[in-house]
């Protein structure tokens, strides 16, 4: 993400919001709805989302954004009173943004709500939910029997390796940038440690020469 200081083992919302749209507009599926929970980084998400609705210049049509909790008894009749009128506008596309274990909840009750048949598509988004089924060590191999048959993710080319993989190389390249430096200094050739006694980090810090930067 522009700006943090964490390493990224996986898609943000934004990059897969990038790559639907491009389904979005290669099948001219213009008009969707948005359904949301209280995942983390749900509001940058409708931030990203209408960021691409605004600067596009295909003419998106968002008919509505609805926000729900994956663990409301009543989310059924919710759905279909909400999406069902998402539906009669021309919408039959849908866009959930939630973690993997919300996706199925929601849509499990989606189906109860009749908005998994034939005709109806889900593009889901959320940075747990970008992942090739059965590679992690807490899921069942496979995809959930709730995911309707329209469902679509986004799968990065990482997925082959493990988080554990993806974690040791991530710290592979932390250690490697901080000891160049180090390296760098100690040798005489300058760097940030060849201001702290030569990359000793006991040594004595040597004063920098008081030289003007322009001449």
């Amino acid at each position: 993400e522009t700006g943090s200081t964490f390493l990224q083992f996986g898609l943000s919302a934004d990059q897969q919001l990038r790559a639907l749209f491009k389904l979005l507009e290669e099948y001219d599926w213009t008009q969707f709805g948005v359904i949301t929970t209280s995942h983390p980084g749900h509001q940058q998400f409708l931030q990203h989302l209408e960021a691409l609705t605004d600067s596009g210049y295909v003419g998106w049509t968002v008919r509505s954004v609805q926000h729900v909790d994956a663990a409301d008894e009543t989310l059924p009749s919710k759905l279909r009173g909400e999406q069902g009128t998402a539906r009669q506008a021309g919408a039959q596309v849908r866009i959930l943004y939630s973690s993997d274990e919300e996706a199925i909840a929601v849509l499990r009750a989606a189906r109860q709500a009749g908005l998994t048949g034939p005709g109806h598509v889900w593009l889901l988004v959320g940075s747990a939910l970008a992942w090739e089924p059965g590679r992690s060590a807490h899921r069942t191999p496979g995809p959930s029997p709730d995911l309707p048959r329209g469902s679509f993710t986004v799968v990065w080319a990482g997925w082959r390796d493990h988080l554990s993989q993806r974690v040791r190389d991530g710290v592979g390249v932390i250690a490697r940038g901080a000891a160049a430096p180090a390296r760098g200094g100690a040798g005489g050739g300058g760097g940030i440690a060849g201001d702290f006694g030569g990359g000793q980090c006991l040594g004595q810090r040597r004063l920098p020469r008081r030289e003007s930067l322009h001449r």
